[in-house]
């Protein structure tokens, strides 16, 4: 067995999640398209459901083709799970969430997520109104 972490890389990581966004790809395809249509419906009553469905396939191939938004929209528990899998297969190590955020640094989250996370904390710690 290689030391730990011998071997391993971001690009390995990254072909990892490639092979199971591949796999995942028909059941996202559907769940954007059942999606896009209740939105759709909700704001314009009376488009044919194959029009709706033909608009959906086009946004998903859009926003597929990238592979920034390809990575955003696989589930992260599930694609987490992939990636463990295949370390524990390969290496002999897994990652847990929360060793994820030890190992991460300031400047990695991004904003809005800072932003998020400090809105949560405001409200956690408001008053409730009597």
């Amino acid at each position: 067995m290689p030391p730990r972490g011998g071997g391993i890389t971001g690009s390995n990581v990254e072909a990892i999640l490639e092979e199971y966004a591949r796999e995942k790809k028909s059941y996202l395809a559907a769940q954007l398209t059942e999606s896009y249509k209740t939105f759709i419906r909700g704001k314009e009553k009376g488009k044919h459901a194959t029009e709706l469905t033909a608009a959906a396939f086009e946004e998903f191939e859009k926003s597929w083709s990238s592979p920034e938004t390809r990575m955003a929209m696989l589930p992260g528990k599930d694609a987490l799970s992939k990636v463990n899998g295949h370390l524990q297969d390969k290496f002999g190590v897994s990652v847990s969430p929360s060793a994820i955020v030890e190992a991460m640094h300031v400047d990695e989250v991004p904003e809005e997520m800072t932003e998020l996370i400090f809105l949560l904390n405001d409200f956690s710690n408001a008053v409730a109104p009597a």
